[in-house]
């Protein structure tokens, strides 16, 4: 082989071939020159090739036309411990199962299971193709093997995730960054109704009046839902409340987890994660009514009179204006208990603290101090006759 200039200063490659020869009763040299280029791609070609098949994560597994291997690449070394120079020769059926081959011994397309060496069963997606020589002529197949391993493994808890949430009594709802919803579980959709569903905005299905945990109402941009949506960034256990069109308030706590991808910088989802807690909250209204109200009358008892009377002295020094502290008893009281029992001493305690409360004004605070003890409070007095 030579290297040769063309006129145009282009190289190429030439095969060169010389023949001693007679020309006109003198010795010669008749020189072949033959065109290499071609070749030379296509041998560049065939170690492009067979590097790609060195390379590839795919198992690539050529059979001749009796089902032994031709080519066992370093990928179907891996994936069924065997080396190549052991696999070589050797029919598909020994080196793949049985299962996996068909009748001629070729590897069988499709989804299947093969057997590695040490007996272990895999999960395969096989794809095979003839390979034929000029002439149209078999000369075998050549076999690519997928892994579906760790495809099968995702799948699997991808239905243990999906069927752990549609389990869970919270509920959970995936939002788009563009705010769509993108999946509603069972609870999610029980607790606010058919309009929670995929495909539909979140804050159209979230419209309703919403109460902040004051009991103020609460605009729709502050819904944690939204504020996530917004900044990305999470939101932890936000009490607010939804007030139906029967003015019923229902009460949830609600968090937001932003979903990231490993390289985002922003998240590209949200999961929205609420529990109803109503019926805590009645409770922990009632136990905080209990602990500041006496549980006969239902009227403030002697810990939040002295708090009223407080708070009353400070705006009265602020508005330099009085303050009355009215303190009354029952006269013979303790002869009704005694004459007719507690129940109906109960009874007349009752009926005196709401005629009581009838006579006071509006700013005026009514309380029962202990046994047969009422006290009024009226702030915001000009003088001591207007008590």
């Amino acid at each position: 082989e030579a290297v040769l200039v063309r006129q145009n200063g282009h190289p190429i490659v030439v095969e060169s071939t010389s023949v001693l020869i007679d020309w006109d009763g003198a010795p010669a040299f008749q020189v072949i020159l033959r065109d290499m280029s071609e070749r030379r791609r296509a041998d560049a070609a065939l170690r492009y090739q067979a590097s790609l098949v060195s390379h590839v994560s795919d198992a690539i597994i050529a059979t001749d036309q009796a089902g032994r291997i031709r080519s066992w690449n370093p990928a179907a070394e891996a994936l069924y411990g065997v080396r190549s120079a052991d696999a070589i020769g050797r029919p598909a059926a020994d080196l793949l199962g049985a299962s996996a081959v068909g009748a001629e011994g070729m590897p069988k397309p499709g989804e299947l299971d093969h057997v590695r060496s040490d007996r272990r069963r895999i999960p395969v997606l096989v794809s095979v193709a003839p390979v034929r020589d000029e002439l149209g002529e078999s000369l075998g197949t050549v076999a690519v093997c997928t892994d579906l391993t760790e495809r099968l493994e995702l799948q699997a808890a991808e239905a243990r995730y999906t069927a752990a949430v549609a389990a869970l009594d919270e509920g959970v709802l995936v939002v788009d960054h563009d705010g769509t919803i993108v999946s509603a579980n069972a609870s999610a959709r029980a607790m606010l109704g058919a309009d929670v569903r995929e495909g539909v905005n979140s804050r159209a299905a979230l419209g309703h009046l919403m109460v902040a945990e004051d009991g103020t109402p609460m605009n729709p941009d502050e819904h944690p839902l939204a504020v996530g949506l917004r900044t990305g960034r999470p939101q932890s256990r936000v009490v607010l409340g939804f007030r139906d069109h029967e003015d019923t308030v229902r009460w949830f706590s609600v968090s937001v987890q932003p979903l990231r991808h490993e390289h985002a910088e922003r998240a590209g989802a949200l999961v929205c994660s609420f529990s109803e807690i109503t019926d805590r909250r009645q409770v922990e209204a009632q136990l905080s009514f209990q602990a500041t109200h006496d549980p006969l009358t239902g009227l403030p008892n002697r810990d939040l009179v002295l708090s009223a009377i407080t708070d009353a002295l400070g705006e009265a020094e602020a508005a330099r204006s009085a303050v009355a502290v009215l303190l009354i008893d029952l006269d013979q009281f303790k002869r009704v208990n005694d004459t007719f029992g507690h129940g109906t001493g109960d009874s007349v305690l009752k009926v005196v603290a709401g005629r009581i409360g009838g006579a006071c004004g509006d700013r005026d605070q009514l309380g029962r101090l202990a046994g047969d003890e009422f006290v009024i409070v009226c702030p915001g007095l000009a003088s001591p006759e207007q008590a």
